[in-house]
């Protein structure tokens, strides 16, 4: 066997992200990139225990629709954690991250499944 135990690891390229191309709605391929953690990250994994630890309290919340909003707050929440970041004009911050993604739904299923 020729294989060493770091070519193995993850968590390094996990944690510096790789750029993923941006499509517009209708497919066409944009100029703009945003820059991808893998879900092996320690920021990922971080937001994801904070995350699940926050989601304890949904039994709380009564009203159905209030509940189903929460539960997408929390995984847009999660998903933000993944973008380091982007070529827009925006500065790319947590609050502007979870907004493009609530906003572009499409470019969220697609961070998600890049960073799988």
């Amino acid at each position: 066997m020729t294989d060493s135990m770091e070519s193995f690891f993850t968590r390094q390229a996990a944690n510096d992200g790789v750029k993923m191309p941006l499509c517009l709605p209708d497919g066409t391929l944009s100029d703009h990139s945003i820059t991808i953690r893998g879900i092996d990250s320690d920021h990922f994994k971080q937001a994801e225990m904070d995350v699940k630890r926050r989601s304890v309290d949904l039994y709380l919340i009564e009203d159905f629709k209030e509940r189903a909003e929460t539960i997408g707050n929390l995984e847009l929440e999660c998903l933000s954690s993944l973008v380091v970041a982007w070529t827009f004009d925006k500065e790319c911050t947590k609050e502007n991250i979870i907004l493009f993604l609530k906003e572009a739904p499409q470019i969220a299923d697609s961070v998600n499944e890049f960073a799988a």
